[in-house]
């Protein structure tokens, strides 16, 4: 699912659509911007696609109550292997990994339509954009999210939460 709706809305910008979308979790809908989101939102698919990725629960002394997944660095660091030359061969051997946490068993596979949450869904990306885009988490949450975007842009493009919940706008169903 994740990779499909990345591919789709890939899809939707090449087609001019995901303006309002990128101006509320990114604050810049700019031609340049959206040539970029829609490279990388189609790489990134790709990564996912074709990297193992290990997804397990965290060790019991090391998790976290309040946090649903975390992403340890990959082997080598992080990284933002989608914005360099040669991504599939400079992510080869890099032992991906994602942790999830105690919240992680309460939080809905999806948000529901249209109203803005954290869900099994939108961690996924999240954490996915921590590995591969080398994301960081400078704001958390819709509010947050929507603040950053609205006056940092920089920061909202960095911020692995807005590129979760970006992703779950193009999520087809309620």
């Amino acid at each position: 699912m994740i990779i499909d709706t990345l591919r789709k809305a890939a899809r939707t910008i090449e087609q001019g659509g995901g303006r309002a979308e990128s101006r509320k979790w990114f604050g810049d809908d700019s031609p340049a911007w959206m040539n970029e989101l829609r490279r990388r939102l189609n790489m990134l698919a790709s990564m996912i696609n074709t990297k193992p990725i290990d997804v397990s629960f965290s060790n019991l002394n090391r998790r976290c109550s309040g946090e649903f997944a975390a992403a340890p660095p990959p082997t080598g660091g992080w990284r933002d292997f989608v914005g360099g030359q040669n991504p599939m061969t400079t992510a080869q051997n890099r032992n991906f990994r994602i942790w999830l946490n105690l919240d992680w068993n309460t939080a809905p596979l999806y948000r529901p339509f249209k109203r803005p949450a954290d869900s099994k869904f939108q961690t996924l990306v999240h954490e996915c954009t921590h590995l591969f885009l080398d994301t960081d988490d400078d704001a958390y949450g819709v509010p947050q999210c929507e603040v950053t975007a609205a006056t940092n842009p920089a920061v909202a493009k960095k911020t692995a939460d807005c590129w979760g919940y970006f992703v779950e706008e193009f999520r087809t169903g309620g």
